[in-house]
């Protein structure tokens, strides 16, 4: 029987709580506008406009605090404008907290945004960066979107609000190379510079992976700078991610197995009108007729005894699943019942769906794009069944992307076919990759197990007949 487990870490980690002053109106001929501070969301971060150019903080600058949204609310004399001067953020060593993490920065770092620009983040710091080396700002916009794998993309947005996890990744490795402000200048033409070595080292973490881009959840790939001030990449799965993993593997396992199926079955035991199934009686062309539904008369001929067809094809759609097969078989149609022995059968599913639910106070969201292709192996008896693609599901408002499938993974299925018996998976396996790790579906006649956090759990049971 499958257990939820609880999350894993020390509430005393998280203890921080940053004071927030309370919201006052501004006083005559003062503007007011907000800004939004992202790395993760960024705490405690001293947030200024800055009216000298140079990036630093001065006395006489406006500036505030952001709350624990990230966001502050700034206010500053009308004799300026957002639209003249940049906004710049500096997340101070001690103070400023890390809501992903719950823990203060252990560095001083300055962030800062094209002018007339409200959202502050790394992406938008090193757009700064290309226009300080002359670039227009559009034209800038689409070299950090050109590092990002996007041919266009919104930089300035809240990505963690949005769920994007390219922008997220990125954004916690390119924190590394953010301008300190130890010399007393603050450069981010400098930081885009230095921002190589990070495009560099992401690029060589995917080679020596063979991954492709789709296939990445980018907010796993943690890039750190060690003592020689290289940079590395960390996949290790941080504290967040692994509160709710256990709830996404085990609701994985029923989208697998959804997909697969579809692809065995091919429809055949669904009384859905939207589903044709021409079928040819032997020396016939062939008629189309409902399973579950054959009519009388086939080619005009009235079924008095037991009729024999010998192929049938069909597709349909249903929902978000497009289903495409090929049937052989010596069937019979006698006294309102159909059936026979199958000599071939092929089915592929093209499974594209976008979901949301609710159960037992957990939000689910889930999106797929995949496939799966099934063939009857006459001598064994059964399905095989092979599945590939990308499923992705949000628990609680985390992203987890899974690869599916490698060349020797196999679910059988046993024959005789779905329309002529219940019947379900009883042996094979599926993996399912988070970028670098495996994690490998068994099946056998009770069910589908894995293995969460070290142990070995039965993620869906089968009844037993």
């Amino acid at each position: 029987m499958w257990r939820w487990g609880s999350p894993s870490g020390s509430s005393a980690e998280r203890a921080i709580t940053p004071t927030v002053a309370p919201t006052i109106e501004p006083p005559a001929n003062t503007l007011r506008t907000n800004v939004t501070v992202v790395g993760d969301y960024l705490s405690n971060a001293l947030v200024w406009m800055d009216l000298d150019g140079d990036f630093l903080f001065d006395a006489n600058e406006p500036s505030v605090r952001t709350n624990a949204n990230g966001v502050a609310t700034l206010d500053y004399s009308e004799q300026y404008s957002v639209n003249d001067y940049h906004l710049v953020a500096k997340a101070i060593a001690g103070e400023t907290v890390d809501m992903r993490t719950g823990k203060t920065v252990t560095r001083d770092y300055y962030l800062t945004t094209p002018k007339g620009k409200n959202v502050i983040t790394p992406l938008t710091s090193l757009t700064q960066g290309y226009v300080d080396q002359g670039q227009l700002l559009d034209d800038a916009v689409a070299l950090v979107c050109q590092r990002l794998g996007q041919n266009q993309c919104d930089l300035f947005k809240d990505y963690v609000a949005d769920k994007d996890h390219v922008q997220l990744g990125h954004a916690r490795a390119y924190m590394n190379i953010m301008p300190s402000g130890a010399s007393s200048e603050v450069s981010f033409s400098l930081a885009l510079d230095n921002a190589q070595q990070i495009d560099d080292a992401l690029a060589q973490w995917q080679l020596d992976n063979q991954l492709d881009s789709d296939s990445i959840n980018w907010q796993l790939v943690d890039v750190v700078l060690d003592q020689a001030g290289i940079a590395q990449v960390n996949t290790a799965m941080a504290e967040d991610y692994l509160a709710n993993r256990d709830i996404a593997l085990v609701t994985l396992s029923a989208s697998l197995e959804r997909l697969a199926t579809a692809a065995v079955e091919m429809g055949l035991n669904r009384q859905s009108t939207s589903i044709s199934v021409p079928c040819a009686k032997s020396g016939s062309t062939g008629k189309a007729f409902q399973v579950g539904e054959v009519p009388n008369t086939v080619d005009g001929v009235v079924v008095t005894g037991a009729e024999v067809f010998d192929k049938c094809t069909l597709s349909y759609l249903e929902r978000d699943m497009v289903q495409n097969g090929m049937i052989e078989y010596k069937g019979t149609y006698q006294n309102s019942a159909f059936g026979g022995d199958l000599l071939k059968q092929s089915g592929q599913v093209d499974y594209n769906l976008a979901s949301n639910a609710y159960a037992e106070g957990v939000d689910f969201t889930t999106e797929a794009k995949a496939q799966s292709v099934a063939s009857y192996n006459a001598a064994n008896k059964n399905f095989a069944a092979r599945s590939t693609g990308i499923i992705k599901l949000t628990v609680n408002g985390q992203l987890y992307l899974f690869k599916i499938g490698k060349d020797t993974d196999t679910l059988y299925y046993p024959y005789p076919h779905p329309v002529t018996g219940k019947h379900r998976f009883t042996s094979g396996s599926v993996s399912v990759f988070e970028n670098t790790v495996e994690t490998v579906y068994e099946v056998d006649q009770y069910g589908w197990w894995t293995e969460i956090a070290g142990q070995r759990y039965q993620v869906k049971e089968y009844a037993q007949e």
